[in-house]
């Protein structure tokens, strides 16, 4: 069972456990010490629980999938208007397949921007934003890590956060 995350309103701390303050200030007079939950940092009482994104490998692999797919669709359009044919239904697809392309691509970002570790991250981001294989991936950050360690890596954050064996 996960344990729920909370961030500091006041300070952006994130934590697993509040702390239980004393509210002086409630409007109310019989509840003049209210018991409230805050943060441990700096002991405010606005904290809310973090919103955990999730993905599949399905789901992260789609922006770059269809990427690829418009690339050669805008190529096979470009010819066939050389050719002089009309090419209206092919247009408002390759522009459909555009503005879903943004829409992956920014719950992409997401995802791999509310991932903590650095080096996660970017593993997520050489190989679901840049399109890259493993190899590329590895040389990527440096040349410090296989390519085998950086599948591994990745494999076991889906699997821990996500859930996703696949």
């Amino acid at each position: 069972m996960k344990e729920t995350e909370y961030i500091c309103t006041h300070c952006g701390k994130k934590f697993k456990e509040p702390i239980e303050i004393y509210n002086k200030f409630s409007s109310s007079p019989p509840e003049k010490y209210k018991k409230t939950y805050g943060c441990p940092v700096c002991r405010y009482d606005g904290i809310e629980p973090v919103k955990t994104v999730t993905a599949t490998k399905k789901e992260l692999r789609q922006y770059i999938m269809l990427c690829r797919e418009t690339e050669k669709e805008s190529a096979r359009l470009t010819a066939l208007q050389s050719k002089g044919e009309d090419c209206t239904e092919l247009f408002e697809m390759i522009e459909n397949n555009r503005l879903r392309c943004m829409s992956l691509l920014l719950k992409t970002q997401q995802f791999i921007y509310s991932i903590d570790d650095s080096l996660t991250r970017q593993i997520f981001e050489l190989r679901y934003i840049k399109g890259l294989r493993w190899a590329g991936v590895a040389s990527g950050l440096g040349g410090y890590y296989t390519e085998d360690y950086v599948r591994i890596t990745h494999d076991r954050y889906l699997k821990s956060i996500c859930n996703d064996s696949e």
